[in-house]
């Protein structure tokens, strides 16, 4: 796209060749939450052209389209807020999610920690174990153990929550990021800007100050993805090849039994915290 094109439109030539839109500039058409809701009164909105993420705290995170590809051409330009951190998610599939039991821990371990001296405590306090044969000692007893109790109660909610949430749809990343501020970004190169998130550092890379507008494009044609940053082509795998199901063994993604096997799926624009930006997210299906 140059300056002087219009936003958000298809030229006669992308047309002929079978481009579509995925956003119109002005609504949230084409879009949905996690619960193939419309995304519209979300996080995201319509705002100047842009699929703009102001308010990445509220509503439901990241909004995927309402349609699945399998065999695409995707282009879009993107800017993300200083010490940013977004992502364009594809080959998408109901899978385990490779973070689940990091996420699990901690409630389990808040539950654990808090609910056994609950219990014990309540034992003595009604058992009227030594020292808790005193009024005023066995009421402080009672509140002590309803406190613990109280805060067992949250983390047994909280694993219910991350319970829950251990199926997800799960695929490729096209990672976004300010690589000069972000942790996760400077991390590890496959960690940055066009990577193959925690599979395929880029190379050959050419990337836009934050503030400034990148284009990415990534194609997936029969098992084979590029992945393209500000026309130069960074990054590629095959799915099935033995260099990819390598990768995948190092990265999170080892426990997870298909992921190198082609898929079905829509595109994702991640709510990962940070503010992003989008516009000209247009698509050529194979």
């Amino acid at each position: 796209m140059t300056e002087s094109s219009p936003l958000n439109a298809l030229t006669p030539a992308e047309q002929a060749t079978g481009w579509q839109l995925l956003f119109d500039g002005n609504s949230l058409k084409g879009w949905v939450n996690a619960h193939h809701q419309p995304a519209t009164g979300d996080a995201w909105a319509a705002q100047d052209g842009l699929l703009a993420l102001e308010s990445p705290m509220n509503g439901f995170g990241s909004i995927y389209t309402d349609r699945n590809f399998v065999n695409f051409d995707l282009k879009l330009e993107w800017k993300i807020a200083p010490r940013g951190n977004s992502g364009v998610k594809y080959l998408l599939k109901r899978r385990p999610e490779p973070d689940w039991f990091a996420s699990y821990q901690p409630p389990m371990l808040l539950a654990i920690i808090t609910g056994l001296p609950a219990i014990l405590l309540l034992v003595l306090v009604f058992r009227r174990f030594s020292v808790f044969k005193r009024r005023l000692v066995f009421r402080s007893g009672l509140i002590a153990a309803a406190l613990l109790a109280v805060i067992a109660a949250i983390g047994a909610y909280g694993m219910k929550r991350a319970w829950d949430s251990r199926y997800g749809l799960v695929g490729y990343e096209y990672q976004i990021a300010d690589d000069a501020q972000e942790s996760d970004a400077r991390s590890a190169p496959s960690h940055s800007t066009a990577a193959v998130y925690d599979l395929i550092a880029p190379l050959n890379k050419h990337l836009f100050p934050v503030g400034q507008f990148n284009e990415t494009e990534i194609i997936v044609q029969g098992n084979h993805v590029e992945h393209w940053l500000n026309g130069y082509k960074v990054a590629e795998f095959n799915l099935g090849s033995p260099q990819l199901k390598q990768s995948l063994l190092s990265s999170k993604f080892r426990d997870i039994p298909d992921m190198n096997e082609k898929v079905i799926g829509p595109i994702m624009l991640q709510n990962h915290g940070s503010q992003v930006w989008f516009r000209n997210i247009r698509i050529r299906p194979f």
